[in-house]
């Protein structure tokens, strides 16, 4: 679901907010797993100016994948380049070792890869649209913009985001604010009906 959303160069972020847009020249998605939780990583560099158009756009592609199941076609070429990457995993002693480490290390099951590629081959579009749906809380997501802080303040204000604020007011919980790190401030939104900022 993850490399369908942002983890390869066809994903649905590349193709809309690089190919289509052209506001970044390369966006990515990763899940970063750990051995009890796991956490979604999107991330991209833009010109200040196209900031909340790489938020606005990222935020419509994870409704999409809740709205929409991916089609055979897009479904095929995931899967495809997943397990091409497979291949890869233990192709050198160095990534042969790293993965016996994580096994060690993160008690991870001798049948692991032979599991992943059994659930990768028999995954169906809806099975994906019904994990988007459980998972992928846009609600829960916080939103870190790094950047020129005058630059991103004006471009938040000039699209009609709300007011700044202290952060130390809600930077302690996930709430669907804009956070600016080395910057005193963060911007509630106040974004339309349809719209659910990360």
């Amino acid at each position: 679901l993850i490399t369908a959303l942002g983890g390869y160069f066809g994903s649905r972020l590349v193709t809309n907010i690089r190919e289509d847009k052209g506001y970044t020249y390369g966006i990515t998605a990763q899940l970063m797993g750990y051995r009890n939780t796991a956490n979604l990583f999107i991330s991209s560099q833009c010109a200040t100016h196209y900031t909340l158009k790489v938020v606005e756009e990222t935020q419509k592609e994870i409704r999409n994948l809740q709205l929409y199941p991916l089609s055979d076609d897009e479904l095929y070429r995931v899967k495809a380049h997943m397990l091409s990457d497979y291949s890869r995993t233990l192709d050198t002693p160095f990534t042969i070792a790293d993965f016996h480490l994580s096994m060690i290390s993160e008690h991870i099951p001798d049948n692991y890869f032979n599991r992943h590629i059994e659930i990768l081959e028999s995954i169906t579009p809806k099975q994906l649209q019904n994990i988007a749906c459980r998972y992928l809380n846009p609600d829960k997501l916080l939103v870190v913009i790094a950047g020129n802080e005058e630059g991103i303040k004006k471009n938040v204000l000039e699209n009609g985001k709300s007011e700044v604020e202290n952060p130390s007011a809600c930077c302690s919980r996930y709430a669907p604010e804009y956070v600016f790190p080395s910057s005193p401030f963060i911007t509630r939104t106040a974004l339309p009906r349809d719209m659910t900022p990360l």
